[in-house]
This record gives structure tokens, sequence and C-alpha cells, in this order.
């Protein structure tokens, strides 16, 4: 990984600058004047929302579609493939997965753990949706 060369010329400031701050002990709380003094620490900034969205969701399952099957797929059954994941797309759009499934999703090793462990986040509800779906997406073929 290269780092930008401001990066490298902050790191090298820093090295020049940390090292005398480290050699004299800190001044006492109480002796400087209030003006002077750092800011109290604010409150701790919130963690970033770990990403769950549909689209990254996808993609991580193409990733594990593409190193789970076979390189060299018939035409139909790529046909196949690529259709099943836009419509697991859209049904994590448009029907409302729930952030269990999307953890999941996001998290299991392998396409067989997905449709096996996962199963147990998913609500009737959804299931009767997405089983909607894919049978008019066979029946299509």
């Amino acid at each position: 990984m290269t780092l930008g060369r401001p990066l490298l010329l902050g790191l090298a400031a820093c090295a020049a600058g940390c090292q005398e701050d480290q050699a004299s002990p800190p001044p006492a709380a109480d002796s400087a004047p209030a003006e002077r003094r750092p800011p109290a620490p604010g409150p701790t900034p919130a963690a970033p929302a770990e990403d769950t969205s549909c689209a990254r969701i996808v993609t991580r399952l193409r990733l594990l579609a593409m190193r789970e099957l076979p390189p060299i797929l018939d035409p139909g059954t790529q046909r196949l493939v690529n259709q099943a994941l836009t419509e697991a797309r859209l049904s994590c759009d448009q029907d409302g997965w729930p952030d269990a499934l999307k953890r999941c999703a996001l998290t299991t090793p392998d396409i067989a753990d997905a449709l096996s462990t996962c199963r147990e986040h998913i609500p009737p509800a959804l299931h009767a949706k997405g089983s909607a779906r894919f049978t008019k997406l066979m029946s299509a073929r």
C-alpha cells in the first residue's frame, strides 16, 4: 500500500514533534490559563453503520456464486444465475429484508450455507414473496 506524500510528511513532522513532547512532562492541569487549555473531549463519535445495502449483499452473493460454480457454464445457466441474483436484489430492495437476514447473507461462507443458515431469518410473508418471484422466474424459462 502506498501512503500519499502529505501523509508521509505529516508522519515525519509528528515524529519530530511527538518525541519533543514526550521528553518534557505535561503541565499540571491547573497551571495553564483557561483560554490556553485544550477543550474538553466531546462525545465519542458513533461507529459508522455497517453497510447492509442490497447492492452490497447481491455483489457478495455474485462473488460467492462465481467462486463456487464451474468456470464454464452454459449460456442458459449463466442467464438463470444472473436473473436469480437480479430477483434477489429486487426482493431485498422491495420486500424489506430484515437486518438479520442481510447480516447473514453478508457473512455466509458459501451459497449453500446462505440457503440453509439464513433461512431462519426469513419471515413467512417474505418467504411467500420470494417464492412467488422465483416461481415466476423458473416458469419463464
